[in-house]
């Protein structure tokens, strides 16, 4: 029999594909993830709000924005996977 792969495997290793740091950030989220790709990186409050969304390849400044925890969701514009993480601003 084959395999089944299912969305949550994909998902997690998209994932771990990407790393944001650091964590906790203070001026720059660095995206270090597959060379040569570009994310669409939404930044959202605690409260669900969008705050900041930007295309980038390496980085995103927080610089202006709030102390406290964001959920970064970001979505690789060449194979259109998404994955979400965490991030505690200083």
């Amino acid at each position: 029999t084959m395999p089944l792969s299912t969305g949550l495997e994909n998902y997690k290793k998209a994932a771990a594909k990407v790393q944001l740091y650091p964590s906790p950030v203070e001026d720059y989220l660095h995206i270090q993830g597959a060379q040569g790709s570009v994310y669409r990186v939404q930044l959202y409050d605690i409260y669900g709000n969008l705050v900041k969304q930007e295309l980038t390849e390496e980085q995103v400044d927080m610089s202006n924005l709030k102390s406290g925890l964001y959920i970064v969701v970001m979505e690789d514009l060449s194979t259109m996977q998404r994955i979400q993480k965490r991030v505690i601003k200083m």
